[in-house]
């Protein structure tokens, strides 16, 4: 596997949700995150540098009327 970047996560994340949301990101020395929150769905990625591994740790879809009855 070729090494990421944060662009090539954020890349990632947004093929996955196309709806429009706030990507954010974060990197220190052992990773490399990204994620996005839309009005209907949440994703993390998480990329280890060590071992270039990417995880998906969270991945939802949902929405109001999940949690609102009319």
């Amino acid at each position: 596997m070729e090494i990421l970047t944060k662009n090539d996560l954020v890349r990632l994340v947004n093929e996955k949700i196309s709806t429009q949301g706030i990507v954010t990101t974060m990197e220190n020395d052992q990773e490399i995150s990204a994620k996005k929150v839309s009005e209907k769905e949440f994703m993390m990625l998480v990329y280890s540098k060590i071992t270039q591994d990417v995880a998906v740790f969270a991945m939802a879809r949902y929405s109001k009327e999940d949690f609102f009855q009319s």
